[in-house]
C-alpha cells in the first residue's frame, strides 16, 4: 500500500490508522524521515495497552513532538517492569507536562500517581527534578491518594529554611503593619500546595530515610525553625504546625508512648502553642466516628489518661496537663453523649 504514489501526509494518514506498536514506528521511520515523521507523531491516537511492547522509541517521540501527557501515560505502563522503566525519560516526561500545562488534560491521575511513587522508590532519582515534580503535583498526592509527597515531606522534616518559607507561603507576618494587596494567581496556586503540604504532613522531623530516629538532628532542626520563624514574625503559628507533626513520633526506647526528647520540647515552658497544635492533631486524628452514647469517647479519654499519667510520671508535667486536658474533653463529651441516649430513650 504504501507503494503507491501518496504525498507524506497521506502515507502519515495511513500509518496513523494501524496499531499503535514497533513494526508502525520503523515504517514511520523509514517512510517518512525525521522531516516528514511529525505529522504521525503529532496526530496519531495513542493507545499503550494491549500487546506487550517497548514504548521508549513512542515516549521518546511523542515528548519530542510536545505531547507530554500522552508520553507520561505510555510510561505508566512501564512501572512494573524493571527491564524497561526509565527513571530519567520518566522524569522528563513529567516534567515536559509542567512545560505545557494545556498536556495535563491528556493525563489519568492515577497513572500519573503510580508514575512518581515508583520514582520515589529510586536511590538514584535526581531529587531536585523529583522535588519539582511532587511539588507541581502535589494536589493529586493528598490523603486520599494512593501517593504522597513523601520527598517534600522529608525536605520539611531535614531544612528548617524549606519549612519556614512554607510557612510564610501561607500566613501573614505579624510584623506586617499593612496588608498586601491581592495576590495574583500564582501567589494563590503556591499557597494552596504549601497549605496542603503542611496539612498532610506526617515525616517528623528527627526520622531518617531508614525509619530511625536522631534526637539530636530533632532538637537542632527545631532550634533553627524556631528562630528563622521568629525572625520573619512566624512563630506562634509555626509553634503550632510543629506540634501538628510531632504527633507522628515514634515512642522511645525507655517504654514512653512518645520519645523523651520530643516530650521535652513539647514540655517546655515557652511552647505552649506547640502543645496547643500536638492536642489539637490528636483530636483531630480520630476521624469520623459513630454515635455509641459515649462508650467510644470514655475508652479515648482512658487511653490518654493512660498517656497523661505516663508523660507525668517521667517529669513531662505541661505536657502531661495538655494530654490530660483532652482525656477531660472526652469524658465530657461521653457524658453528654449518655444524656442524649437517655433523652432519646425517654
Amino acid at each position: 500500500v504504501l507503494e503507491r504514489e501518496w504525498t507524506k501526509a497521506q502515507q502519515a494518514t495511513f500509518l496513523a490508522l494501524l496499531p499503535f506498536e514497533e513494526e508502525v514506528w520503523l515504517r514511520v521511520a523509514d517512510r517518512l524521515g525525521e522531516q516528514d515523521e511529525g505529522w504521525y507523531w503529532r496526530n496519531v491516537v495513542v493507545n499503550p495497552y494491549g500487546a506487550d511492547r517497548d514504548l521508549t522509541t513512542a515516549i521518546e517521540k511523542l515528548l519530542e513532538y510536545h505531547r507530554a501527557g500522552q508520553a507520561v501515560r505510555c510510561v505508566s505502563r512501564t512501572v512494573d517492569d524493571d527491564n524497561r522503566f526509565d527513571e530519567g525519560l520518566a522524569a522528563r516526561a513529567l516534567l515536559a507536562v509542567l512545560e505545557e500545562p494545556s498536556e495535563v488534560k491528556h493525563l489519568d491521575s492515577h497513572e500519573t500517581v503510580e508514575v512518581i511513587t515508583r520514582l520515589q522508590k529510586s536511590p538514584t532519582v535526581d531529587r531536585d527534578a523529583l522535588f519539582k515534580i511532587e511539588w507541581n503535583f502535589l494536589p493529586w498526592l493528598d490523603q486520599f491518594s494512593p501517593g504522597s509527597p513523601s520527598t517534600l515531606e522529608q525536605r520539611l522534616a531535614s531544612d528548617p529554611t524549606f519549612f519556614a518559607e512554607v510557612v510564610r507561603l501561607v500566613y501573614r507576618s505579624t510584623k506586617d503593619e499593612q496588608h498586601e494587596a491581592q495576590p495574583d494567581e500564582r501567589r494563590k496556586n503556591l499557597a494552596d500546595n504549601a497549605y496542603r503540604l503542611l496539612t498532610d504532613w506526617c515525616w517528623c522531623p528527627g526520622k531518617l530515610a531508614d525509619g530511625s530516629f536522631d534526637v539530636d538532628a530533632f532538637k537542632t532542626w527545631l532550634g533553627e525553625a524556631r528562630r528563622l520563624t521568629e525572625e520573619t514574625g512566624h512563630k506562634d503559628i509555626a509553634q503550632i504546625q510543629i506540634g501538628q507533626v510531632l504527633t507522628h513520633a515514634p515512642s522511645d526506647p525507655n517504654g514512653l508512648w512518645i520519645h523523651e526528647g520530643v516530650a521535652e520540647a513539647l514540655d517546655g515552658r515557652d511552647t505552649e502553642e506547640m502543645r496547643s497544635g500536638f492536642t489539637t492533631a490528636l483530636a483531630n486524628q480520630r476521624g469520623v466516628y459513630t454515635f455509641t452514647a459515649g462508650e467510644e469517647e470514655r475508652e479515648l479519654a482512658q487511653q490518654y489518661r493512660t498517656k497523661a499519667d505516663a508523660l507525668e510520671a517521667n517529669g513531662f508535667i505541661r505536657l502531661a496537663t495538655a494530654v490530660g486536658e483532652l482525656a477531660n474533653q472526652y469524658e465530657r463529651d461521653a457524658d453528654r453523649a449518655a444524656n442524649r441516649r437517655s433523652l432519646l430513650d425517654d
